[in-house]
């Protein structure tokens, strides 16, 4: 963007005499944050303020603009991918929310690269923080922006095989996951539900992890968190719009109607869903929606099958090296994407031929992606 000729622009709608256009932002399209730099130049408001408005759309960029001066700024933007039209004061305008976020849930780390220049385009984050970002579970990008800001994300991170979750956490449910504890864990954290009212799971084993209590609100939510934030408690809070399972069938009848389930829900051909029943248990469906793991545990519960869901927040994994290519490629993607020290993943390598991490779900498939590529063979051991 020019910014000379749109500052004399902006600077001199206030004189003139049908300053009663303005620029309505409909989508943030191709762009992102990094066209906040552009509009600080011409706009007197704060770089926080055009950000929310770029995120927040609809929303209304510029007002008090004459007619001609609206048309050159708003084909301006339009050049930089910007979604945008000029309105007359007195037409109708409805502005959006600030209440979505999004989380990133990526399937195919074929395109981690260009999942990574996107992020840095809509964001305007740095390399180490995206790494970070990559390894989180759940990999939540954005907050604080409109639903039209999300569906637009949604569907720029479609062509690298990612899906994007999108939440209105204020209105959304919220699921309490403990993991294993002593009994005097427990204790506690079950006096913190019984003090705000939470109906819990009293028969959760506290040897295993599991949900402790479903469908809380948010502003309960928020309460449990600023009470166990500070603990090492092992307890998770998750929002369900970001809950992510692998279901795993653990028992199956050989009959007519599973082999069907299993073509029908997998694509599985018929003589190799006859050998999955045998070889049980084996992971059946990976990184899916809480709707979609009720509905498939009701189907397979009804063909006498006996199935279990993992919530993939709770997992934590070691990396087990079955075999090495080049040494020195290995230590640096374990650097770079596991935030291992070369020297201590070198020794862990000779000593035991293992990592421990631990590693998230995310980043434990992002590592073993990037070690394939440069011949490095692992395994992942749930911890």
């Amino acid at each position: 963007m020019e910014t000379s000729t749109n500052t004399i622009l902006v600077e001199n709608t206030a004189k003139a005499e049908n300053a009663h256009f303005g620029i309505v932002v409909d989508s943030i399209g191709t762009t992102g944050v990094g066209l906040v730099q552009a509009l600080k130049k011409i706009s007197p408001l704060s770089e926080n303020k055009i950000a929310a408005l770029l995120f927040q759309t609809p929303s209304m960029l510029f007002s008090g603009l004459p007619e001609q001066a609206a048309k050159e700024i708003n084909g301006l933007l339009l050049s930089t991918g910007l979604e945008s039209r000029v309105v007359h004061k007195d037409e109708p305008f409805e502005p959006g929310d600030s209440g979505h976020e999004v989380a990133l849930v990526i399937n195919d780390f074929e395109h981690i690269q260009d999942i990574a220049k996107e992020i840095i385009a809509i964001t305007g984050l740095g390399i180490d923080e995206i790494r970070q970002l990559l390894c989180k579970s759940p990999t939540v990008m954005l907050g604080k922006i409109s639903q039209n800001t999300a569906l637009v994300i949604q569907q720029r991170f479609k062509a690298f095989n990612v899906a994007v979750d999108i939440s209105k956490p204020d209105s959304a449910l919220f699921d309490v996951f403990k993991g294993t504890c002593s009994a005097y864990e427990q204790g506690i954290i079950e006096q913190m539900l019984n003090g705000l009212g939470v109906e819990w799971n009293k028969a959760a084993n506290y040897n295993v992890a599991s949900l402790l209590c479903g469908g809380i609100s948010r502003p309960i939510a928020d309460k449990l968190w600023q009470q166990t934030s500070r603990t090492s408690l092992p307890i998770k809070i998750v929002n369900r719009d970001f809950e992510r399972f692998d279901l795993r069938l653990d028992q199956a009848p050989d009959t007519p109607e599973m082999m069907a389930y299993l073509a029908e829900s997998t694509g599985m051909p018929e003589k190799i869903a006859q050998k999955v029943v045998r070889q049980l248990p084996i992971i059946l469906h990976k990184n899916i929606r809480f709707d979609r793991v009720d509905e498939e545990i009701g189907k397979l519960n009804q063909l006498g099958a006996v199935s279990s869901a993992h919530l993939l927040v709770f997992q934590s994994f070691s990396l087990k090296i079955q075999a090495i290519k080049d040494l020195e490629g290995t230590l640096e993607v374990l650097k770079v994407v596991g935030g291992i020290d070369k020297g201590l993943a070198s020794q862990s390598i000779l000593e035991k031929q293992q990592l421990d991490g631990p590693f998230t779900s995310p980043q434990v498939r992002w590592l073993q992606h990037e070690l394939k590529r440069i011949g490095t063979i692992t395994s992942r051991i749930l911890r």
